[in-house]
């Protein structure tokens, strides 16, 4: 453990993920990276073995730049314009497509959506992701996986989002490489049959049909949707209030297969082959049972990143403890199938899921052995038992935390309580889960099993939801920014250095000194933060469909102005999300009742549906036009001759069209919210 420091794998995969995040926001030429590639490679080659202390010293540079230079080709690798077959370079409005289905994706009140491979446009060979939408309808055809498609080759990039720091789907799907998107009515479609031609396609049918096989009217809806969740990997029938009781009890891990689920049942076959240790040679067909085991079960839950990661690293952890015969220290499992699955899927490093779960093996594996040396004995068994548990529990929290707020903005206070009652008794449920996925494959599940694993399911829904509607401990709209997160992480490094470096923690010790350094450091990044938020001030016309809304922010201040002026935030999470981002701490909702705003870039005259702009005594320099005025835009221009034109989500689809005409002839920028995204005055 002290030693993981000097583990190779570590050294390789921190600076292959430093390479990775490089690519992701700065792109070379590729010549470049080549370049960079073939001399680290080369001098590490030659430096090699060499027993001069500074050749050693040149052959590590060496060999960390050579990683840093191949994430980063790897990730622009994944970039469409970096893909000489990818389908964008070919699409064009009248050509044709054929697409495979590959994923089934969660559908919405009006459309279904899948992720299809493109193979062809026009005849021609192709590949790339994209997301194909088919509205809904009474003749809507619900396609397979695998299922072989010709349809309009449409396809334009998914959208930006319209607020600031909202969201931003286009830059999530992105890290699952899918850049564009297509909608397309179902008569346009043409079914060609189905092809599997892909490992992860058998995966996926298989899932299909286990999930087939174990409907049953016995199972209720929310429980049908934790046991495809738990056991197949497949998260498309949890619904939002769901997600949202597991999320606020702390246990949302539980509905998305991962390290957990992959150990307990890494123990179930440990259990269930152990006989095989009688025969000869009977360790190592453990082994290669446990393992192709896993990799069927990581098939089936659709090869997601946790999945993979969990599957890889208890891989190792098979090898080591039953084929080499020897216990492979946790952290190396870890270390190594993190470098493996970068250098084969470099884009999973950007999966929130895959970022936590590595961070929350790291924390129990690290931090949970230390705890338990605080106990001062052992006994008696059942308390000392719960303390493992709620150890292992605060562990991975503490380890995840900052993440956590940076992604989620919250925190579930309760989240001890959930995992000490749940834990336990999810490896039974687990187990008795892929009991019930067997059986009903044989064609011989019993009622009384479906009843009896129905109940179960139903008293843990039943107790999270619980947990969750204690909001009073559910701490929410935590405002937490990449540096907070960054040097949090500094903080407890430094800490964790401090607590480990010695056996007892001395507080004149220069590890204390550093970590007091770093919590100042902390502290100045916190206060230099709000400090930049509250001097900042900026003027917004927000985008929400047939609404206007603008914020005017004031230092700490923000003044929402609206037609209603007694909306919920709730109803506007875009909103919330502004107001985190900038640390606001006092928040007014006011009607919008005045035409004219003072801005840093002049004066802005709002032009409503009363369509009153005549007769002023000014000259406006920006023009925000709502509600679908009825004016005459060309003889608007003429008269008060503005610089800038906005429209907002509350004007009609074809009336900015011909705003956006007009403007372009008297060559006058125009600012549609609608296809632009908010209008931000700084």
């Amino acid at each position: 453990m002290n030693k993981i420091h000097q583990y190779i794998p570590l050294h390789f995969s921190v600076f292959l993920t430093l390479g990775i995040v490089l690519g992701n926001y700065f792109e070379i030429s590729y010549v470049l990276l080549y370049v960079g590639l073939i001399i680290s490679l080369v001098f590490s080659i030659l430096l090699y073995n060499k027993i001069n202390v500074k050749a050693k010293y040149g052959f590590q540079i060496a060999t960390y730049l050579f990683f840093i230079f191949l994430g980063w080709q790897l990730i622009l690798s994944q970039q469409p314009q970096n893909q000489p077959l990818h389908f964008s370079h070919f699409s064009s409005a009248g050509s044709m497509a054929k697409v495979q289905i590959l994923e089934t994706m969660k559908a919405t009140t009006y459309q279904d959506k899948y992720i299809v491979q493109v193979s062809e446009i026009d005849q021609k060979v192709s590949e790339g992701k994209a997301i194909l939408m088919v509205a809904k309808n009474d003749s809507t055809k619900k396609y397979q996986i695998g299922e072989v498609l010709l349809l309009p080759s449409v396809f334009e990039k998914i959208p930006k989002p319209l607020n600031p720091h909202t969201f931003d789907y286009a830059y999530y799907m992105a890290h699952k490489g899918v850049f564009y998107q297509t909608e397309v009515e179902t008569r346009f479609i043409k079914s060609v049959g189905i092809k599997i031609n892909r490992l992860s396609l058998i995966g996926l049918q298989l899932r299909d049909f286990i999930q087939k096989k174990m409907q049953n009217p016995g199972f209720g809806k929310s429980e049908w949707a934790v046991i495809n969740a738990l056991i197949l990997g497949d998260r498309q029938f949890v619904s939002k209030n769901l997600q949202g009781d597991y999320t606020g009890a702390g246990v949302v891990h539980i509905l998305a297969v991962s390290g957990l689920h992959v150990g307990i049942l890494f123990l179930i076959l440990s259990f269930v082959f152990s006989p095989l240790k009688r025969l000869k040679n009977g360790k190592l067909y453990i082994g290669i049972s446990i393992i192709l085991i896993l990799w069927i079960f990581a098939l089936v839950a659709g090869l997601s990143g946790s999945v993979v990661r969990a599957v890889t690293m208890f891989s190792f952890i098979t090898i080591g403890t039953f084929i080499r015969n020897q216990k492979t220290p946790v952290l190396e499992s870890v270390f190594a199938s993190y470098f493996i699955i970068l250098l084969i899927e470099p884009l999973f490093v950007f999966d929130v899921g895959f970022q936590l779960s590595y961070i929350a093996v790291i924390g129990i594996v690290v931090l949970q052995p230390k705890m338990m040396e605080i106990l001062p004995t052992k006994k008696p068994v059942f308390l000392y038992k719960i303390a493992q548990l709620l150890t292992v529990s605060i562990a991975a929290t503490l380890a995840t935390l900052p993440l956590s707020l940076y992604y989620f903005h919250q925190f579930p206070s309760l989240f001890w309580l959930s995992n000490v009652v749940i834990i336990p008794f999810i490896g039974i449920i687990l187990g008795m889960g892929l009991l019930v996925a067997l059986l009903a494959v044989l064609g011989i599940l019993p009622d009384f099993i479906v009843y009896i694993y129905n109940g179960i399911l139903s008293i843990m829904n039943q107790f999270v939801y619980w947990v969750a509607t204690k909001e009073q401990f559910l701490i929410k709209n935590i405002p937490f920014t990449i540096s907070d997160t960054l040097v949090s992480y500094l903080v407890i490094f430094l800490l964790l250095r401090w607590l480990f470096s010695i056996k007892k923690p001395y507080v004149f010790s220069t590890q204390f000194q550093t970590f007091l350094l770093g919590v100042i450091v902390m502290q100045l990044v916190f206060i230099s933060e709000k400090y930049t938020q509250s001097q900042s001030k900026e003027m917004v016309v927000f985008h929400k469909n047939k609404e206007t809304i603008l914020g005017i922010k004031t230092r700490s201040n923000l003044e929402i102005l609206h037609a209603n002026d007694s909306i919920h935030l709730d109803n506007y999470p875009f909103l919330t999300t502004y107001k985190m981002a900038y640390k606001i701490e006092k928040l007014n909702i006011n009607p919008l009742n005045k035409n004219i705003y003072l801005t840093k870039k002049g004066i802005l005259l709002k032009i409503d549906s009363l369509g009153i702009y005549q007769n002023l005594s000014f000259k406006p320099d920006l023009v925000l036009l709502t509600q679908s005025p009825k004016i005459n835009l060309d003889r608007c221009i003429r008269e008060i001759s503005p610089k800038f034109i906005i429209a907002d989500g509350s004007n009609y689809p074809y009336r900015i069209a011909q705003w956006e005409k007009t403007c372009k002839t008297y060559k006058i920028p125009f600012h549609a919210t609608r296809e632009k995204g908010a209008f931000v005055l700084k």
